[in-house]
């Protein structure tokens, strides 16, 4: 920005300046409002991107963005103002004219402008009892105290009185300076919430000329945006803030002991600390509508009628491809005619057919979706079609046969994923995994789900190989690198 000529600072909160540089929370970074696109095609090509906070989305010259560290492969927060607009946590309902004098008046640390402390003081002490104006805000803060008490000692210590003064009268003239010494002592000093309540009270009827909202605009919002975080809280939401672009469909696909899991969950925490983020396991979706009495009956089932389970089924079907093999084309068919078998298999696509669709509409209104594991239209490959048509005239397969086809109409009306992540990594490696796990697999599962000469295609989504035999923090951190590129 600098190389550009793009007037900026961080604008607040300076005595944590270092640990803001280090990723330890946002940079809050003040903008010259006329060099805002200028400002936003630098950040777009330095592979930030734009998001959208819907508790704030009534303040349109805040903005935040989100970029990735390459090196340490964590999200960097940038939160953009255009105008000074700040006020209680619930609803920033002030706008300063400040902007001119906090980009003109600057000084370099650790490379970043930020504001003289004369100016940075009155805003600080502003922005402070505004925040006690509100009981509920006025009792966490008074539990915080020495967090801001030493900010503000610091600014004091950096500035004389006749310094705040002078932008106090010139900028905030309603303000009167002996309201204002006061609120820095209340502030400065051990007093009471409600004394503080009282001043911060006073301060808000003489920053009315500078109020961003009505009265009942101010009060409609304020009661929106506390339902919202009160319902998020009820519901466990997590962050609320979603990538301007829209969420996705994020999919990782892989044999056993690729790494799926870790990558899952990792890639969930990742982006969980900003986003709206949702986990689901299309291998094993939930149980729904027609399926969930008989997932209830899956461990009595499993007893009495074994010979039908998809293990036995799979490994019956190798056997018979290999013995066709042997005896030629005319050995007649290699799929066992199970109606059992098929059944449960049309409803386990059905269950994956409801759970994608429910996934998708989450992702268009926002969210970000990461799967563990995605169905395709492949016969045969994992979490696909099982079934495939036999040939006879009997009534018994024709029945097989229309359930085979259900399946396969099931499958190719799941709306394919935004990306998939495809994992590799060679079989020893995936042995010496399995054997590690606590719940670990039969060693020849694990060798036929790799040497499986089915794979599943995803030709109308995004689809990017990663060899997850690298070691863990390396594997993340390229799994990172790939998500974030393609959001």
């Amino acid at each position: 920005m600098n190389d550009q000529g793009i007037r900026y600072c961080h604008w607040k909160s300076n005595f944590y300046l270092q640990a803001a540089l280090a990723g330890e929370g946002d940079l809050d970074l003040l903008v010259e409002r006329q060099q805002a696109q200028m400002f936003e095609s630098l950040v777009a090509d330095l592979g930030f991107k734009r998001v959208i906070e819907p508790v704030q989305a009534s303040c349109p010259s805040i903005w935040h963005f989100y970029g990735l560290d390459q090196t340490t492969g964590q999200l960097v927060h940038l939160h953009v103002y255009y105008r000074l607009i700040t006020g209680e946590s619930l609803l920033k309902n002030y706008s300063f004219p400040l902007e001119g004098l906090l980009l003109s008046e600057t000084e370099s640390v650790d490379g970043m402008p930020i504001p003289s402390a004369a100016s940075e003081l009155v805003v600080c002490v502003l922005r402070m009892m505004l925040k006690h104006g509100n009981l509920a805000e006025a009792l966490l803060l008074w539990r915080s105290n020495e967090n801001f008490q030493a900010e503000l000692t610091q600014l004091f210590q950096n500035c004389s009185e006749a310094d705040y003064t002078r932008i106090l009268t010139e900028y905030f003239p309603t303000v009167e300076p002996q309201l204002f010494n006061q609120c820095l002592v209340c502030l400065c000093q051990e007093r009471s919430w409600w004394h503080r309540w009282r001043l911060a009270d006073r301060l808000k009827r003489q920053l009315h000329p500078f109020n961003r909202l009505g009265v009942a605009q101010t009060g409609r919002l304020r009661f929106q945006i506390f339902a919202q975080k009160l319902l998020g809280r009820l519901w466990k939401l997590g962050k609320s803030k979603y990538l301007a672009s829209g969420g996705a469909v994020i999919a990782f696909v892989g044999p056993e002991a690729t790494g799926k899991s870790t990558l899952v969950q990792s890639t969930t925490q990742w982006l969980g600390q900003a986003f709206q983020v949702r986990t689901v396991h299309l291998g094993k979706p939930p149980a729904t509508g027609l399926n969930y009495l008989p997932n209830l009956a899956l461990p009595w089932l499993r007893r009495v009628a074994s010979g039908h389970r998809k293990s036995v089924v799979d490994s019956k079907l190798r056997q018979a491809k290999l013995a066709k093999g042997k005896a030629g084309d005319d050995a007649g068919p290699t799929v066992p005619k199970s109606w059992l078998y098929a059944l449960r298999a049309v409803l386990v696509a059905q269950d994956r057919y409801r759970l994608a669709c429910k996934i998708r509409r989450q992702a268009v209104n926002g969210r970000l979706v990461i799967c563990d594991r995605y169905p395709s239209t492949i016969i045969g490959a994992m979490d696909s079609p099982r079934l495939d048509l036999i040939e006879g005239t009997s009534w018994k397969i024709r029945v097989f046969n229309r359930l085979t086809r259900l399946e396969h109409r099931i499958y190719g009306q799941i709306p394919p994923p935004d990306l998939v992540v495809q994992l590799t990594v060679p079989l020893k490696i995936a042995l010496q995994r399995n054997r590690d796990r606590q719940k670990f697999e039969n060693e020849a599962y694990v060798s036929q789900r790799h040497q499986q000469a089915i794979v599943p295609l995803y030709p109308h989504t995004l689809a990017i190989s990663l060899d997850t035999g690298q070691s863990q923090f390396d594997t993340i951190q390229a799994a990172h690198r790939i998500v974030w590129g393609a959001l």
